[in-house]
């Protein structure tokens, strides 16, 4: 009896574990990780609520509720390598732009903001081409892989489309930064096991919340199931991302009334 109940154990996990693998399909396209990206971030400021033409009904009555829609876009990778997921994702979030994009660029203080972020060092901040930018590394804790480090140069820019000194859009980029600035207790360099971590947000008053069109790319240098890795992405990872978002930017809001 033992033994079957055993096999049959083992039999449901291996059963829920094909289709948390295989149960996705992302949408293919024949894009290069560079142009897929660089073509995204330039749309990514133009972005509006006119965009919101294109979800389907189903999409329609997800983003009415304030859940996440997520496509998944198939780019080349480097060199023509294998296919990357590029993500791209918009939701209403109930919460004040001002106060997202304060929490969006506040990357001291990522670890209180998001329950997957480990640790942030911030050793670098300046203006480049008239943006802010901040460079940092961040540490991320996920279930079962090993942590994921990055070396992240983030720009972030107010914008007046109107010109009537008030902002009607946040946005915010961020690319990989090479660099090995810092070390581990052990006096090792704390290299980033990313092979793509590229994204932009973009956030402005809609309905007396915040309308976000946030798009990313992350692909680890190690060993995983690429479709885990997808699925762990979308199904978790994203959502839980922007729900910290919101609530974060609840909080604080709160604590400044």
């Amino acid at each position: 009896m033992k033994k079957c109940q055993a096999g049959f154990a083992i039999f449901s996990i291996m059963f829920l574990l094909s289709l948390f693998l295989f149960g996705l399909a992302p949408t293919a396209r024949a894009d290069s990780i560079d142009q897929a990206v660089s073509a995204t971030i330039e749309k990514t400021k133009n972005y509006s609520p006119a965009d919101l033409q294109d979800l389907t009904p189903a999409e329609k009555a997800k983003f009415e509720k304030g859940e996440p829609v997520i496509r998944l876009i198939k780019v080349e990778g480097e060199g023509g390598g294998d296919k990357e997921n590029f993500a791209k994702t918009v939701v209403l979030l109930d919460a004040d732009p001002e106060v997202v994009y304060g929490v969006l660029i506040d990357l001291a203080n990522y670890p209180k903001y998001f329950s997957s972020v480990k640790r942030t060092d911030v050793f670098e901040r300046g203006k480049e081409n008239g943006l802010d930018y901040q460079v940092y590394l961040q540490q991320v804790h996920l279930p079962v892989i090993p942590d994921v480090y990055a070396y992240i140069k983030l720009f972030s820019q107010k914008v007046d489309m109107n010109g009537d000194g008030k902002t009607d859009k946040y946005l915010v980029w961020w690319a990989e930064d090479d660099r090995k600035l810092l070390q581990d207790e052990k006096g090792k360099d704390i290299k980033p096991n990313l092979k793509y971590n590229y994204g932009s947000w973009n956030v402005q008053p809609y309905r007396g919340k915040s309308l976000i069109f946030y798009h990313e790319i992350t692909s680890p240098n190690f060993w995983v199931p690429k479709m885990a890795w997808t699925k762990a992405n979308t199904w978790v990872g994203i959502p839980k991302v922007l729900e910290d978002l919101g609530k974060s930017a609840r909080e604080k809001k709160s604590k400044t009334n």
